[in-house]
């Protein structure tokens, strides 16, 4: 193991993870879009009840390890306790491995009896595809883990792409192989899901060799600081990745329990056949993944900020751990809400372009969007706003807030979707209603902390207005041209412009880049152009 790797600062880690999970999603993007012309609508819909078991055993296993490991690595490294830190990785390692080998074992021998009980049969051959993506998902994310805590995200980002180009290829092979033999949609849906299990097995060989390539043997005396016993080490890590896991899985039981709540209103009060309510949850399942996807963005900047902020409150620097909170919510913002407003404003040219709806299915997906547009920027706030409380030390606030929010979800899964004038978009209200609730929870328990909470809104007005400004031409652009792809680049321009002109990137965002300092001087960003330094004692 190295001793010590290439640092990076806090906006230059989380721009490589966000290119990675850029390119992987662009690569899945071209995996994914034309699996409903391929398989058909039921098989995509057998895959994302799949897709919804494989996404709840992963936060099982690995929803709270990678962020307790980083955590701890983190202080180890910044104490210099480089014996601690190959302790900790090695302890969580085995965890990890137990972990992947009873969670795809457990996938493996009861798939039947799970996809009967989510009220669809047909997609037990996809997730007995999917159970050995389970146990290297555990593997490599305890790799991720120890250079995430170091700060070096150039791992991580590559691992991505590697899993991503090598689920394109074998996906895809796989389905038009389905294609020309013929299969139903159970065993479409399985050959889809059969690229998921090769990227992940790949991913986790790269990993590996990168760690066997610079791994240095620490030998035993150095002068490196005190290491904990295995024991010791392991109550730890269980101290801090217990609760999030808690809260990350909690959401993804409530999530899994809303998909079977779903399904069975459709083909009860609402009276849809199982094909029929398989097909437009298929649709639903499409949009909350156009929701998310700002999300995922995000999530690259909750994974620095969790290494970087335990970093600076390791070392008692206040006034660093205030300025990259609030770079990191303003940088959230940036994303999250010029990508709400277009879902809402290109709610139907987008599901028209990407999945090829038509009629009825198209204004399904159209009336989804308009919903879970707004929505998925409450959930980037969701993404970091639980790592910053993770950062902080608040690893239980966010679990109790995901019960909150997930109970409040399913209940109107169950009170709205049997509506016979909202069905499926009572699924999408309940959507929002979680989005909404828990980062608001969230902002509380950080205003309620002890260490001073980040100005919230002075970080939010820039980024609002170039957005809400955006939509406003974006929407005119698209009545009066017709057509999506005049619109997106115009967007992009118009957003572009407006935050230039709000001035809605600050110096202190600069100076967490590489050579930052000179970008603001290129962007004429002084101190006190954008909003007002904080002294050296933290205050404004």
């Amino acid at each position: 193991m190295k001793a010590s790797v290439q640092k990076q600062k806090f906006l230059q880690g989380a721009g490589i993870l966000t290119v990675g999970i850029l390119l992987n999603k662009i690569i899945s993007a071209v995996y994914k879009l034309p699996l409903t012309r391929l398989i058909g609508k039921e098989a995509v819909g057998h895959f994302s009840v799949a897709y919804n078991i494989y996404e709840l055993m992963m936060v099982i296993a690995a929803a709270g390890l990678p962020v307790a490991l980083s955590r701890l690595i983190s202080e180890a490294s910044a104490r210099g306790e480089r014996r601690q830190m190959q302790r900790i990785f090695r302890v969580s390692l085995v965890v990890f491995l137990t972990i992947g080998m009873v969670g795809g074992a457990g996938l493996l021998l009861f798939s039947r009896q799970i996809a009967a009980r989510m009220n669809d049969t047909a997609a037990d051959a996809a997730l007995r595809m999917l159970a050995p993506a389970i146990f290297f998902f555990c593997l490599f994310c305890a790799f991720r883990g120890y250079y995430q805590g170091q700060q070096y995200m150039t791992p991580t980002s590559v691992s991505q792409i590697v899993e991503a180009l090598c689920k394109l290829g074998v996906g895809l092979c796989a389905v038009l192989i389905a294609v020309r033999m013929g299969l139903g949609p159970g065993a479409s849906a399985a050959c889809a899901v059969m690229g998921v299990s090769a990227g992940a097995g790949l991913s986790c060989v790269y990993l590996i060799l990168v760690y066997r390539r610079n791994r240095v043997v620490l030998r035993p005396g150095a002068a490196d600081g005190p290491v904990l016993s295995r024991g010791q080490t392991l109550a730890r890590l269980f101290r801090v990745a217990v609760p999030i896991t808690l809260g990350a899985a909690g959401l993804q039981i409530f999530k899994l329990f809303g998909t079977k709540e779903i399904l069975r209103q459709l083909q009860g009060p609402i009276g849809l056949n199982q094909a029929a309510a398989v097909e437009l949850f298929g649709v639903y399942s499409l949009a909350v993944s156009l929701f998310q996807m700002p999300g995922t963005v995000v999530q690259p900047l909750g994974v620095s900020l969790v290494a970087g902020v335990t970093e600076r409150i390791t070392v008692g620097d206040d006034a660093g751990r205030r300025r990259l909170e609030e770079s990191a919510l303003r940088m959230t913002a940036l994303i999250a809400m010029p990508c709400g407003v277009g879902l809402a404003v290109l709610a139907r040219p987008i599901p028209a372009l990407l999945f090829g709806y038509e009629g009825s299915m198209l204004n399904a997906a159209a009336t989804l969007l308009r919903i879970l547009g707004p929505a998925s920027i409450l959930y980037c706030f969701l993404v970091v706003t639980n790592a910053l409380l993770q950062a902080r030390g608040q690893v239980m606030a966010p679990f109790y807030h995901t019960l909150i929010g997930g109970a409040v979800y399913l209940l109107l899964c169950k009170v709205l979707v049997p509506i016979s004038s909202l069905h499926i978009y009572g699924a999408a209200l309940a959507t929002a209603s979680y989005s909404l609730l828990i980062p608001g929870l969230n902002l509380l328990a950080i205003r309620r902390g002890r260490a001073e909470a980040p100005r919230l809104l002075r970080q939010l007005w820039r980024p609002a207005s170039a957005s809400l400004g955006m939509g406003v031409i974006t929407w005119a652009i698209q009545r009066l041209s017709g057509t999506i792809l005049l619109s997106l680049p115009a967007a992009a321009a118009v957003y572009a412009g407006l935050i230039f002109v709000l001035r809605a990137v600050t110096r202190e965002d600069c100076e967490l880049l590489p050579h930052g300092a000179a970008i603001a001087r290129l962007l004429r960003l002084e101190p006190g152009a954008n909003e007002k330094a904080i002294r050296p004692d933290g205050r404004d």
